[in-house]
């Protein structure tokens, strides 16, 4: 299966967590996996569409839930870029 379908399987069912719980939490994380699928499909490496998601994770929980991410969710989405960083630049 090729990743930007996963990426759409995971915002479909993200979505529909959304609908089923009526909060506005799961909604920005299915709109991040949009953009990854997006990347998916052009052809980057999964390590890409990664930072993508996390970034957009955070970016559209800003934008439209009014999140403002303390210091305990920046430290968190550091980790996980320097996870993707470690992916990305290990050497092989």
């Amino acid at each position: 299966m090729p990743d930007w379908v996963f990426w759409l399987i995971f915002a479909a069912a993200l979505a529909a967590g959304e609908v089923a719980t009526l909060g506005f939490f799961l909604g920005a994380v299915a709109l991040a996996a949009l953009p990854a699928a997006l990347v998916a499909a052009a052809g980057a490496s999964l390590t890409v569409q990664l930072l993508v998601f996390i970034v957009g994770s955070i970016a559209w929980g800003v934008a439209f839930d009014s999140f403002r991410p303390d210091r305990w969710d920046l430290i968190g989405a550091a980790i996980c870029l320097a996870g993707v960083a470690t992916i990305m630049y290990a050497p092989r």
